[in-house]
Order: C-alpha cells, then sequence, then structure tokens
C-alpha cells in the first residue's frame, strides 16, 4: 500500500517529506482504528475481565478501514489539499493491500466460511478456525477469503480503468467503496458468523451496507476538474523510491503489530 499510494502522492504533487508523513500516520491510524472496534467487539467480556481484554490481541479490518477513510480528509484539511483527491490515492493503495490481506487471512485461518462440499479444511493446529473450537468439525468450508481477494481484484482494476476517464476527483474512491461492499455483502452470505438485529446480518453486512452509503455519497460529492491526468498504472519507480522510508517504517510497524497472531491470538 505505501509503495503505490506513496508513488501516486509523488507524482501528483506532493513533496517526498509529506508522502512519507502521511503514509506513516495512515499506517498507525489504520493499526488504532482496527485495535478500537476491535475492543467495541469485546463489550461483554470486557466488562467481566477488562485487563484480560486488553492483554489480548486482536484487530479488525472494518476499524482499519474506517480510520483510512477518514485521515485523508483531517491530513488534507492541514495542507489545504483536496481530500478527495487525496482519498482516491489512498483507496487505490488500501484495495491493493485487501487483495493480499486476505491470502494473510487465508492461511491463518480466519474470516471461514460455512461447512461445503467444495470448500477447503484447515489441519493445522495453530490455525484459528481449529483453535475456535470449530476445527472439530473436519469438513470442509467455504474459502471465503479467496471469494473476496478475487473480488477486491476486479475492483481494483475497474478502479484503474476509471483512472484514464475524465472523471473528477472522488469518483474513484467512491467506485471502489461502493464495490466493496457490494462483494463483502454477497461474500458474508457464506460466512461461519453470528448474526445481528431482525435481518440477520452479520457484521461485515451492517459494515458493507454504511460502506456502500458512504461510496454513494462520494460519487455524488465528486465534482470539479479532471481527478487523474495520468492513469494509475503509470508510475515513476523513481517516486516509489522517493518514499522508501515510508514503505519500510510500515513495513516494520505492522509486523511488529501483527506479529503477535503468531502462532495463536497471543497476549501483549
Amino acid at each position: 500500500m505505501a509503495a503505490i499510494t506513496g508513488g501516486l502522492l509523488v507524482r501528483g504533487g506532493y513533496s517526498p517529506i509529506e508522502a512519507v508523513v502521511y503514509l506513516t500516520s495512515l499506517a498507525v491510524a489504520a493499526l488504532v482504528g482496527g485495535r478500537m472496534v476491535w475492543l467495541i467487539y469485546q463489550a461483554r467480556p470486557f466488562v467481566d475481565d477488562p485487563i484480560q481484554v486488553f492483554r489480548t490481541v486482536g484487530f479488525v479490518s472494518w476499524g482499519a478501514i474506517l480510520a483510512a477513510g477518514l485521515f485523508p480528509f483531517a491530513f488534507a484539511a492541514v495542507l489545504s489539499r483536496d481530500p478527495l483527491w487525496l482519498m482516491d490515492r489512498t483507496m487505490i493503495g488500501l484495495l491493493a493491500c485487501g487483495v493480499l490481506g486476505r491470502i494473510g487471512c487465508l492461511t491463518y485461518g480466519c474470516c471461514f466460511g460455512r461447512v461445503s462440499e467444495w470448500g477447503i479444511c484447515w489441519t493445522h493446529p495453530d490455525a484459528k478456525l481449529n483453535r475456535s473450537g470449530l476445527g472439530e468439525d473436519p469438513r470442509p468450508r467455504v474459502p471465503t477469503q479467496l471469494i473476496e481477494s478475487a473480488w477486491m481484484m476486479a475492483v481494483l482494476l475497474i478502479a484503474i480503468l476509471v483512472t484514464r476517464s475524465a472523471a473528477p476527483s472522488g469518483v474513484v474512491a467512491g467506485i471502489i467503496l461502493l464495490l466493496y461492499a457490494v462483494g463483502r455483502f454477497a461474500s458474508d452470505c457464506l460466512r461461519e458468523e453470528g448474526r445481528f438485529i431482525g435481518w440477520r446480518l452479520t457484521s461485515g453486512q451492517i459494515g458493507s451496507l454504511l460502506t456502500g452509503l458512504s461510496g454513494a455519497a462520494l460519487l455524488f460529492a465528486a465534482g470539479g476538474n479532471r481527478g487523474w491526468v495520468r492513469p494509475a498504472y503509470e508510475i515513476d519507480p523513481t517516486t516509489v523510491f522517493s518514499v522508501a522510508p515510508a514503505i519500510l517504517a510500515c513495513a516494520v510497524l505492522v509486523f511488529l503489530v501483527s506479529g503477535f497472531h503468531w502462532r495463536r491470538v497471543g497476549r501483549w
């Protein structure tokens, strides 16, 4: 994400220092957002044993998405820049990160689907599925992680194609959020997750509804001059090298924090 978004920012007029500050701050915001939403999910256990909850490692992707969606507006306001222009570049990098992130979910054994004869099995004892107690059922499950990864890749390709048009700033981000929400809502129908409220929706489907509405709002708010002078795929390698410190910092930060998931969801 840092390489893609950073390259687009520098190519679009941000200085390398501004891009580095933005990317590292965005990584911190996403981690904090993911952690905060996970803590909200743990409201009931928190009442019984708050110290145990705080010590347990856990992040929720919706929190990271929310933080990444709000942070561009705050950063652009400080620099007096166009927030929708910045949002477009951020969402492209975030979506590319999501494509790989879902592969990580597959290897980790989380975000799994329902039992299906056409699915796959997780046999390693450290897989989250097996540590959750559901692993006692050896039947294969729908690989929803691969479905979501493939959908995000398709959305990413569509978004990149849109950057070839005369669309104003905000359109690309709006399309990404709207299409991602549609695919995520559909894939969650196959997830092995608890349902909420009268419509029996998963937490992911509730998040998808909010994300889709946000994407639609961005499409309505978009206007003005062309948002992309050159397509997103035309990145000068030198612009990526100029944000190398941010790429390294983000990699180290995410590795250290997420590394607590090694083998099992451990404690701080």
